[in-house]
């Protein structure tokens, strides 16, 4: 295998030829022929693919339902690998011979135990690569989706929405670690850096019918959801507003614009009294020569949980939409809330 070729990766970019030499022992390299599954909507199974050659096609439901087409140097299985849920969210066919590296679970404790440096390669293009899968899958929605012609609670004023954020819901504020140990996005990472971070985050309190975030909108904060409810719309385009997800205590939300620098990726509205963490852009920041690579590592990987949770929710609200504009009976597990 060429080292100097897989360098010319988008992937491999900020990796050294010394390194990634090394790091080549983690992975598997295969050959495919068209029209093999490489992995199975449902299954558990932790590995990942990066395509070198050839061309895969990505589904989901019953239905296979195409999402979209997968090239040379683009990844797929990142969401088992790297992330916080373990079963496979869509089934991936190769439309064309492929070659492909596979990295599996034991291949990356391999490569964390030795500390190489392509691990954080790896992740950091990884979560880009699920971030924009997020926002393809909004889009997909805005595209078809009818919604409804205003949101289904008052917008609030600016006066309002910091009156709530100052006297919050009813009852006593949450304790911060207590939500963020029992948060997705945290749970089974470095207790002294979770610990850490509590210090650090903000407890605010918005009313039902408040505005979190409009789709768009800059970010210089992200959320985990404490006590109640946020509900998710995307804009569609005949301006009207879909709901795409429901976000209960423990969900964070608002990670994919501070992970690629775009702005939200859907509006977010109170659906109930709700207590939030607030976590600064600044706590995304990547981490000197001087700092803890733990703190960096922590929020990288509570980024990739994050979004990987909304893009499975997104993925099963297009499967419900396709459902509904085919006449289709529709699965009550697509159903999205």
């Amino acid at each position: 295998m060429d080292v100097a070729e897989l360098q010319k990766l988008p992937i491999f970019g900020g990796a050294s030829r010394a390194r990634l030499s090394e790091a080549l022992a983690a992975f598997i390299p295969c050959e495919i022929g068209p029209g093999e599954v490489l992995m199975r909507e449902g299954e558990s199974d932790r590995a990942m693919v990066l395509l070198l050659q050839g061309e895969a096609s990505v589904h989901i439901g019953e239905s296979r339902l195409e999402l979209t087409r997968i090239g040379p140097g683009e990844l797929v299985g990142d969401m088992a690998l790297f992330g916080n849920i373990d079963r496979r969210a869509a089934t991936v066919i190769s439309s064309k011979p492929c070659q492909v590296l596979l990295l599996d679970e034991q291949g990356l404790k391999y490569l964390r135990m030795k500390r190489s440096p392509v691990v954080p390669v790896l992740e950091r293009y990884a979560l880009g690569t699920i971030a924009r899968r997020l926002r393809e899958t909004d889009r997909l929605i805005a595209s078809v989706a009818v919604g409804q012609p205003t949101l289904p609670v008052p917008r609030q004023g600016l006066f309002r929405k910091l009156g709530s954020m100052f006297k919050g819901p009813a009852g006593d504020p949450p304790e911060a670690l207590t939500v963020l140990e029992a948060s997705d996005a945290f749970r089974d990472q470095s207790p002294r850096i979770v610990a850490e971070l509590a210090t650090q985050v903000e407890v605010v309190g918005v009313r039902s019918g408040d505005i979190l975030f409009e789709e768009h909108d800059d970010c210089d904060e992200s959320y985990i959801v404490a006590h109640g409810c946020i509900d998710m719309h995307v804009t569609t385009l005949r301006d009207s507003y879909e709901l795409v997800a429901r976000l209960r205590g423990g969900t964070a939300l608002g990670f994919c614009a501070m992970v690629d620098g775009g702005g939200r990726v859907a509006t977010a509205v109170a659906a109930e009294d709700t207590w939030l963490l607030r976590l600064d852009a600044e706590l995304f920041a990547p981490v000197g020569e001087d700092g803890d690579p733990m703190e960096e590592t922590v929020m990288r990987r509570a980024a990739f949980n994050a979004i990987n949770t909304h893009l499975r929710l997104t993925n099963a609200h297009v499967e419900f939409l396709q459902g509904r504009l085919n006449g289709h009976a529709l699965d009550p597990r697509f159903r999205p809330l």
